[in-house]
């Protein structure tokens, strides 16, 4: 099983009935490949993306992705092998960057306290990581 993480940048900003129109379409084609995962936005056109499953079926979405026309700017943060699934429930979690540091952390009324702490360690980690792996670049 693979879990991936990559950043884009949209070529048009994004509404919220466009990412609402997003996620239903994500939610449905992540669950029938049993991908999971979570998708963070900000209103600058950012997005961060951590996806997990079969290694084909990350690979398959993640070459699609590269090659969608609303994005661009595709790079690949982390590539690695996992035994389990962070987000194993969830085939695409959504959460608002700009408010990942407040109390309103999600639109999701699913995400507690825990779940909250957890995956800011997990996103923490692993961009703590690339940035440290590739300071030199900046």
């Amino acid at each position: 099983m693979k879990e991936l993480v990559y950043k884009s940048q949209a070529k048009l900003a994004f509404s919220s009935a466009d990412i609402k129109s997003l996620l239903e379409k994500s939610r449905k084609r992540n669950t029938a490949k049993n991908i999971t995962g979570i998708l963070l936005f900000d209103n600058r056109k950012n997005f961060i993306q951590l996806l997990e499953g079969d290694d084909d079926d990350v690979d398959t979405l993640y070459n699609r992705i590269k090659s969608d026309p609303r994005h661009h700017r595709v790079v690949l943060i982390h590539e690695d092998e996992c035994v389990r699934r962070t987000f194993k429930n969830w085939s695409m979690e959504y959460l608002y960057l700009d408010s990942l540091f407040s109390e309103n952390m999600s639109d999701s009324p699913y995400i507690d306290d825990e779940q909250k702490e957890h995956i800011m360690e997990s996103f923490v980690s692993i961009i703590t990581q690339h940035f440290s792996d590739h300071m030199e670049d900046f």
